[in-house]
């Protein structure tokens, strides 16, 4: 089914909501106890959430902060969420305190708001440059954007999740991940790394621009990256029975995003001694002679 297909319908079901729309009667008691956030439906778009929310989360307005950080969360894994949905969600905190909702959503996670911004930066890249435009439905402009925005606000761009990854392994990580385990992927293209590495290094540069507008020094930054990135041993994923897994070895950085380079050690790289030294230039021996020692 095409795109418009879907885009029509979803229309059509927006403006039916909108003219059949009843006000949801608020009841003052349950809004306090309201902790939970039960957004799930047209996070997709914004028009389309605002149209749904009066049902699927009337007491939204009432919902704690830890609520909707939990929401934003689930959804960002789980769902195709909208930029402006996200904002929206976590709206008024993030207009009146942006920083300290970073630093809310860290303390509520355990993970940094802007590794989350980064798992949707390699989706976005993902969606928008791998496959058929028909797939082509999340916004990779308005996650750089509000990648921008976000990266300004926080307190510690090197902050690390429970795994103890920073920011920037998440969006390496995630990057290769989709490509070589989501089910769109199966088949021979599953283990073709140039493909891949290609779309990988076009996220990793969107995402060091975006760091480079808001006056991060991208020497510092690498070098910092590669001093937390030693304390780990990361996996990238594995890609199926005796081939093992991907191995994020080191990134070599420098000032400018293009100066960056990802290095993956391949499960068939310590076959490579091996294979050369068949294919050395060896005499050939004669049958039935001495074998030289």
């Amino acid at each position: 089914m095409k795109t418009s297909h879907f885009n029509s319908w979803f229309n059509r079901v927006e403006e039916l909501l909108l003219v059949h729309q009843l006000d949801p009667a608020v009841d003052e008691d349950a809004c306090i106890l309201r902790s939970e956030c039960s957004c799930a439906l047209g996070l997709y778009n914004l028009r389309t959430y605002k149209a749904l929310l009066p049902y699927q989360c009337p007491l939204h307005p009432y919902t704690p902060l830890l609520g909707r950080i939990n929401a934003v969360y689930e959804a960002t894994i789980l769902a195709t969420l909208s930029p402006a949905v996200l904002k929206t969600m976590l709206q008024p905190e993030w207009n009146a305190d942006l920083r300290g909702l970073c630093q809310s959503f860290f303390n509520i996670r355990h993970q940094p708001l802007i590794s989350t911004i980064a798992r949707k930066i390699s989706s976005s890249f993902y969606w928008n440059t791998s496959l058929d435009d028909i797939y082509s439905i999340e916004d990779g402009s308005s996650w750089f954007s509000l990648a921008v925005e976000v990266i300004s606000q926080t307190p510690d761009v090197h902050a690390t999740d429970i795994d103890r990854r920073t920011a920037l392994i998440v969006l390496i990580h995630d990057a290769a991940f989709l490509w070589f385990y989501h089910p769109l992927q199966m088949g021979s293209r599953r283990y073709n790394i140039g493909k891949p590495l290609i779309s990988m290094h076009r996220t990793l540069e969107a995402w060091l621009d975006a760091m480079r507008q808001v006056g991060v020094d991208l020497n510092d930054y690498g070098r910092r990256e590669m001093e937390l990135f030693r304390q780990i041993d990361l996996n990238i994923i594995r890609i199926g029975g005796w081939l093992d897994a991907l191995r994020l070895i080191g990134i070599t950085y420098g000032p400018r995003p293009e100066d960056w380079r990802i290095h993956i050690d391949e499960p068939t790289d310590g076959f490579a001694g091996e294979f050369w030294e068949l294919i050395e230039d060896k005499p050939l021996p004669i049958p039935g002679a001495w074998i030289d020692e």
